[in-house]
């Protein structure tokens, strides 16, 4: 398969991330994101079209499509309200009876009100009370993966340049010329026939028979391959240093005789675009552990672990608040996946690895202080070295720090982000917090992480030889998963600036990766 080529797992047409796994997060960006802002573009498609003329309106809630792409906009439109029926209907009276229970309940028993749960909700749902006496809906989740299993999952091949996808939360993503969409369930075998093309060589009529092509499009189909074997740059590393390969963004693979580690992987797959040195190509054929740290798009990117699947060993994962209906459990989603081995930890919780350990780290911010248990920070020993990965974590109470210096003890590098101007709660979240929010308490509970002080709290308390900023989103393969571009007088850019003055007048230095970066330990 040529290396261009994108495989891109879809729900209905949009790009599929966590929240379009999990069943119950499925049905309310269903129901609240994709029908409304479908439904807005074909009243008013120029007014989209409009706003979209103004690139930083490029993450904003605006169609990416034209006007001469209604009758598209439609058709996915038609598809998801009759195909997806049951998952709006699951998230409206989901709703409806959340806003019942709060206005009612306020500590007698909620026995009585099982008998008024509507149809959608019965026998998948538990009624109950916090500490404080507020009503919440914890949902067994399992049961509904298999109510909704498969239902809108689907493959979009095609050629085309990152640079060049829309914002994968605001618009869907159409076949166009040369592309093919097919139903593909993410648990199909399919998936690694489609990766391991990536590869090897595989008759372009043996992928196009297991994914249902039509003789007639055989030849259309046969252009995304080539007999060409793509580009590796030295994947494999047996060597007894530890070798660090920053991929880009949070994604950092580590290795150390014969054993790796992968933190958070999402990878450039276009080579030769500006600081895409390393791509998904130059991955090892068989990763031991892969360590996700948060529920975010870029941080769990469904697209590159579907194409990973067969490489991968264990998965660590942080565990969930099942009672949060925006904290899915990570773990039950790589499950429906098709990933077996998959580790949930709790903080402080630490597995042993072929020559070293996984430590599971608090992660304070970036959640818009909503109740999610989802997060974790890693400090990853191998080979005799402490890396260890604060992620987006934000600082707000110093004295966490003095806690986890203590743990953790002289590390020999720190990896820290610091978008410290996030977007909005409902950026992100805006399906599944009550449609009453303000905008007032929006604008207040931003997904941010440290700024230049709060950054320097851990730093000073943290025993280190080096500090790496990442996870910024700097690369230019990232903005249709960010829905970003840094002007250079940005917020952010001056605190990373800031910091790094403060770390020089500390006498350390700041090390600022931008692309990819490989070096020794």
């Amino acid at each position: 398969m040529s290396p261009e080529v994108k495989i891109e797992p879809l729900s209905w047409g949009w790009g599929t991330w966590p929240h379009l796994v999990s069943p119950v997060q499925h049905a309310f960006n269903l129901a609240f994101r994709h029908v409304p802002l479908l439904k807005s573009f074909i009243r008013n498609p120029l007014a989209h079209a409009a706003a979209i003329e103004d690139p930083k309106m490029f993450g904003g809630p605006f169609v990416h499509l034209s006007k001469a792409q209604l009758d598209d906009a439609r058709a996915v439109l038609a598809k998801i309200e009759a195909e997806g029926a049951q998952l709006i209907a699951f998230a409206e009276e989901f709703r409806a009876f959340e806003k019942l229970l709060l206005g009612e309940c306020k500590g007698f028993s909620l026995e009585g009100l099982y008998e008024r749960l509507p149809m959608t909700l019965k026998g998948v749902v538990e009624l109950a009370y916090d500490t404080a006496n507020h009503p919440r809906i914890r949902t067994l989740d399992r049961l509904l993966y298999r109510r909704f299993e498969g239902l809108g999952e689907e493959v979009l091949i095609s050629r085309v340049h990152d640079r060049d996808r829309p914002f994968f939360m605001n618009t869907p993503r159409l076949a166009g010329a040369g592309g093919f969409v097919r139903r593909l369930p993410y648990s199909s075998a399919g998936w690694e026939v489609l990766a391991n093309a990536r590869l090897h060589p595989v008759p372009a009529i043996d992928i196009a028979g297991a994914l249902g092509v039509d003789v007639a499009d055989l030849v259309r189909f046969s252009h995304l391959f080539t007999e060409e074997q793509p580009v590796r740059v030295e994947p494999e590393y047996v060597g007894s240093d530890v070798r660090v390969r920053y991929m880009g963004h949070a994604c950092v693979l580590i290795q150390h005789a014969g054993t790796s580690v992968l933190l958070d992987p999402l990878t450039a797959w276009d080579r030769g675009q500006e600081g895409g040195e390393f791509t998904f190509f130059d991955l090892p054929d068989r990763i031991d552990y892969v360590v996700l740290s948060h529920a975010h798009q870029d941080h769990f990117s469904i697209e590159m672990l579907l194409q990973l699947r067969g490489r991968i060993g264990t998965l660590v994962v942080p565990r969930n608040n099942a009672a949060s209906k925006a904290d899915p459990s990570m773990r039950t989603a790589l499950n429906y996946l098709g990933f077996d081995d998959v580790v949930a930890l709790d903080e402080f919780d630490r597995i042993a690895i072929r020559g070293g350990s996984i430590t599971s780290l608090p992660f304070p911010g970036e959640h818009g202080e909503l109740d999610i248990l989802s997060k974790h920070t890693a400090l990853v020993e191998l080979g005799g070295k402490k890396l260890l990965f604060l992620v987006d974590s934000n600082a707000v109470d110093a004295a966490l720090y003095d806690h986890l210096a203590e743990a953790v003890g002289q590390v020999d590098a720190v990896f820290l982000g610091m978008e410290c101007a996030g977007a909005p709660l409902s950026w992100l979240y805006g399906p599944v917090v009550d449609e009453a929010f303000s905008r007032k308490d929006d604008e207040s509970r931003r997904l941010s992480s440290s700024n230049a002080d709060r950054a320097w709290r851990m730093l000073e308390r943290i025993k280190h030889d080096k500090v790496f900023l990442y996870a910024m989103g700097f690369e230019p393969w990232l903005r249709f998963v960010m829905g970003l571009e840094y002007e250079p007088e940005s917020v952010q850019l001056s605190e990373v600036n800031r910091l790094s003055e403060i770390l020089r007048n500390n006498g350390r230095n700041l090390n600022i990766l931008n692309g990819c970066a490989q070096f020794m330990l």
